[in-house]
C-alpha cells in the first residue's frame, strides 16, 4: 500500500479494529476495486553474500529499493542490492560481482540483511 516496501498484512491480521476505522495499533485496509499495484522497474537475482570487499562496490545511502533502483537506472547500471533494511549498492560492473560470495539466507522484506544483499536487476537491461 502506498510506496511503502513493507506489506500491509506484515504484522498478521488485528481483530481490534472498530467500525472499519482501524484500532490502536491497527489499520483497517482497502483496495480499491479494479486496481493493481504498479508494475516494478526490476527483477530479483536472489539473496546474496557480502563482505567488507564489496560485493557491490558504491554505496548510496538509505533508500527504499524502488527509490534505489531509479537512481540505479539514472546512473545507467543494470544491477543493484539492498541490504540491511534499505543500504543501497550499485555499481558499472556489479552484474559481474553481485554473486561472488555465495548465496545467503538472511535476507527479509526485500531490503538484504546483515551482510547479505537482495539484488535486482533493472528490466530491459542485459545482465551480461
Amino acid at each position: 500500500v502506498g510506496n511503502s516496501n513493507t506489506p500491509y498484512d506484515q504484522y498478521g491480521k488485528a481483530s481490534n479494529c472498530i467500525s472499519n476505522k482501524g484500532g490502536v495499533w491497527a489499520n483497517t485496509v482497502y483496495q480499491i476495486k479494479g486496481s493493481k499495484p504498479p508494475q516494478k522497474s526490476y527483477t530479483s537475482l536472489g539473496c546474496w553474500r557480502d563482505r567488507p570487499r564489496r560485493a557491490i562496490s558504491r554505496y548510496f545511502g538509505y533508500f527504499s529499493v524502488d527509490k534505489c533502483a531509479k537512481l540505479a537506472k539514472q546512473l545507467g547500471y543494470s544491477v543493484f542490492g539492498s541490504q540491511y533494511g534499505g543500504q543501497c549498492f550499485a555499481s558499472r560492473n556489479a552484474q559481474n560481482t553481485y554473486n561472488k560470495y555465495g548465496r545467503a539466507n538472511n535476507c527479509s522484506n526485500g531490503t538484504g540483511g546483515g551482510w547479505a544483499n537482495n539484488v535486482y536487476q533493472l528490466k530491459n537491461t542485459t545482465k551480461k
